[in-house]
């Protein structure tokens, strides 16, 4: 057949007009995913605080015909360590004081009490941030433990010795807060917190009679009644205030 002349023996039309073949590139290779961040903060928060606990201990201000028992002096510190940027592990370690002076002049002469009510409370549980920046931070907190030794001495303070009576017991207890913390540098802030915490110890009678005991006895009995069972009951909120330490 005859041909175009200047056309290439056996091409077509179309295969003539068609254009350059174009050349498809392979995907460019972006290397394996990179793995998530890793939490690279201050791992280790060391805490020392103060505060005041509020609580009611209804059934021993019954007892002693007192309102004084309504408030105490704590502190203590916490360790905490980050398992993340919002999870941490917690201890925490603290003393609680009160002291209050009071007679009864239900008995002749009137006795004079000295009155201290302490406690040690312990407690284990893990701590969640609900805010977390260079500047600010709050956080919530669940623990629990035990408070040994939460004991009130009443010393008969006119009365000859023995003079003192004990009670003593070992109480559960359980403590939600939240801290709200101010951080002045990466390393160091400073935090105020709210919580609530029940503590309460079984009835207790004291460990043995001595002078002045007749205030755990029934009002107006006898001298010789069987002791009141009265339980230690801590339980209320708590106030604080402290500096903490990030490693």
């Amino acid at each position: 057949p005859a041909t175009r002349a200047g056309a290439p023996t056996g091409a077509t039309p179309r295969a003539a007009a068609a254009g350059p073949e174009r050349t498809v590139r392979p995907p460019v290779s972006r290397g394996a995913a990179r793995p998530a961040a890793r939490f690279a903060g201050p791992r280790l928060q060391l805490r020392a605080f103060g505060g005041l606990a509020n609580y009611g201990a209804p059934e021993l201000n019954a007892q002693l015909g007192l309102n004084s028992f309504s408030s105490a002096m704590t502190g203590g510190v916490e360790v905490a360590y980050s398992l993340s940027r919002s999870l941490a592990v917690a201890f925490r370690a603290e003393y609680l004081t009160r002291t209050v002076l009071a007679s009864d002049d239900s008995q002749y002469p009137v006795v004079e009490y000295n009155l201290v009510l302490t406690s040690l409370p312990l407690a284990l549980g893990a701590e969640y941030s609900l805010l977390e920046n260079s500047s600010f931070s709050i956080r919530a907190g669940l623990l629990v433990g035990s408070a040994p030794s939460t004991r009130l001495t009443a010393t008969a303070s006119n009365l000859e010795a023995p003079n003192e009576v004990v009670l003593s017991g070992n109480a559960w207890q359980a403590l939600v807060k939240t801290d709200f913390e101010f951080k002045f540098s990466r390393s160091f802030g400073v935090f105020a917190g709210v919580g609530y915490r029940y503590l309460k110890t079984a009835e207790l009678i004291p460990a043995s009679e001595a002078n002045g005991d007749a205030l755990f006895r029934p009002a107006g009995g006898e001298i010789d009644a069987p002791f009141v069972p009265v339980p230690l009951n801590l339980s209320g909120l708590l106030f604080g205030a402290g500096a903490n330490l990030r490693f």
